[in-house]
């Protein structure tokens, strides 16, 4: 039972004391005038009509400020539990990350491979190659570890330049894709293998692929497809480019066809053009065309109504200058 109730059932306990008290008192008084021994006064006692009314509102007055009393309390140990709670989240969390550090740490050790990186020496657009130099450290090794990497089958020996340190120069082809290379180590007849880091398509870091960033509004009016907004077109490498176009679709159906290179290779932003006739999408169609005589087509669906009739439009190619395909992604 908790202290508001039983501050309620004393209060209630003394008020019933009260009002027969009062009752008792005021009948006594009546008797004593009906048989004369006393004669009604101003100062008579109260009814207990009276005295219950004075007593109903003491005891309301009281529930009220005892009831705020408690609210407040119970407010406060309210706002201390979530604090408490909070801490505890917070405790958790911390908690988690620490186990996970942990397992990372663990896992790493089981690893004979400390570290993998590479870098490029150069490429070669006509011939669609790129130098590599591939290089990793090791935790454990003797005079007798050799090292060999491997990707896609092909396996290239490295060389040992400082105790734990081997490093690899291979010709790779630039569109070629790679997943991750595999790395083994052989040291007294005993090989071990272990998957190590490596780029999966070599011409992100060489070509100009595009991306965006939008704003755009839509909607529909009187059957008609509403639109407005901006986008700019990034790429890493901005320098390489020679000519951009975009063409606006809706369905199959070309509307318009703009040069955009400027703002490309700046990294302008670009305001959709307005009055075009869209069906249910807004679809944008990126021509770029590089330096070194590749083309970029990228097509992607930037507005729609019903994502069932656009999840298949998407795409991005790579062709060289005569228009054969090196690369292609559908994105589905």
């Amino acid at each position: 039972m908790s202290n508001v109730a039983v501050y309620l059932i004393i209060m209630l306990a003394v008020a019933a004391v009260i009002v027969i008290a009062c009752v008792f008192a005021y009948n006594r008084r009546l008797d004593r005038i009906t048989s004369g021994e006393i004669r009604d006064t101003h100062n008579s006692i109260p009814e207990p009509r009276t005295t219950v009314g004075v007593l109903y509102r003491v005891i309301l007055m009281a529930v009220v400020i005892l009831a705020f009393l408690s609210i407040s309390a119970a407010n406060g140990k309210l706002i201390s539990l979530q604090e408490r709670v909070n801490q505890l989240q917070s405790d958790q969390s911390s908690l988690v990350n620490e186990v996970r550090d942990l397992r990372d740490r663990i896992d790493q050790e089981k690893y004979l491979v400390a570290d993998s990186w590479w870098e490029y020496d150069g490429v070669d657009y006509d011939a669609g190659t790129v130098d590599m130099e591939y290089m990793v450290s090791l935790k454990e090794y003797s005079e007798d570890t050799a090292v060999t990497l491997e990707l896609n089958g092909r396996s290239m020996p490295m060389e040992r330049t400082s105790p734990g340190s081997f490093r690899g120069r291979f010709t790779l082809n630039l569109f070629d894709e790679y997943n991750r290379g595999m790395l083994y180590i052989n040291e007294n007849g005993t090989t071990r293998g272990e998957s190590v880091e490596f780029p999966e398509n070599i011409f992100w870091d060489f070509l100009p692929i595009p991306s965006y960033s939008c704003e755009f509004e839509s909607g529909s009016s009187l059957g008609k497809m509403k639109y407005s907004g901006t986008y700019t077109v990034i790429t890493d490498h901005p320098e390489e480019i020679e000519s951009a176009v975009i063409t606006y679709l809706s369905g199959d159906r070309e509307l318009k066809t703009l040069d955009i290179t400027e703002e490309v290779q700046s990294g302008k932003m670009i305001t959709l053009e307005k009055g075009l006739d869209l069906e249910k999408d807004l679809t944008f169609r990126l021509e770029l065309v590089t330096k070194t005589g590749f083309r970029i087509v990228q097509q992607t669906v930037m507005i729609y109504e019903v994502p069932a009739d656009v999840e298949s439009r998407d795409f991005l190619r790579i062709l060289d200058s005569e228009g054969n395909t090196l690369w292609e992604d559908d994105y589905i």
